[in-house]
């Protein structure tokens, strides 16, 4: 009987390790004062992703793919997380106007960059002892990979859904997180 406990145990830890796997967030190895951030995985594989302007809009570019600003107001915030069991890297960008819009969501897969969806959410915060305001969410990021489905949760006491919106909604950070999976970016609230 004892063997069975232990065996039935070991199948069940192999599951889950097998069905769940995090996405830790990557560190730049450079200065963001060159406008160029390096990302290094291993020793063949590294990600360079450049900020410029076109139209006085910012750009982010990551080889031949670019992704800019909606209008000359808007800056580009971004972080990059990597899962070293699937070799995936997931890039978040940050929209910011007079506050933060949201986040677009993309996957890196064999040097292929594809668009999720998106997070209109941002992280209800005091940035500096200034007042509480709508900031970046990309500080309070948590993605784990549960059986082919993403999961978005923060790490925030209060968030924004839907920031300057007509849907607007200040809740708790702990009540609410997005999944993506078949195609679809969801928003889920506790």
């Amino acid at each position: 009987m004892k063997k069975a406990i232990v065996f039935t145990f070991c199948i069940f830890s192999a599951f889950i390790m097998n069905a769940q796997s995090l996405y830790g967030r990557v560190s730049a190895e450079n200065s963001e004062c060159d406008n160029r951030y390096v990302y290094c995985f291993s020793r063949k594989d590294s990600v360079y992703i450049e900020k410029d302007k076109t139209e006085g809009k910012e750009c982010l570019k990551i080889g031949q793919w670019k992704y800019c600003a909606s209008n000359i107001d808007e800056s580009l915030s971004h972080e990059l997380y990597f899962n070293a069991k699937d070799k995936k890297k997931i890039l978040l960008v940050n929209k910011r106007e007079e506050v933060s819009l949201g986040v677009d969501v993309f996957i890196m897969d064999n040097g292929k960059i594809n668009f999720l969806g998106s997070m209109p959410i941002a992280a209800y915060t005091k940035e500096n002892g200034e007042r509480m305001d709508y900031n970046s969410i990309l500080p309070y990021v948590s993605i784990v990979n549960i059986s082919n489905r993403l999961v978005f949760s923060f790490e925030t006491p209060l968030v924004v859904l839907y920031p300057l919106g007509e849907l607007e909604e200040i809740i708790d950070g702990r009540n609410v997180f997005y999944t993506y999976s078949d195609g679809v970016m969801e928003l889920n609230k506790n």
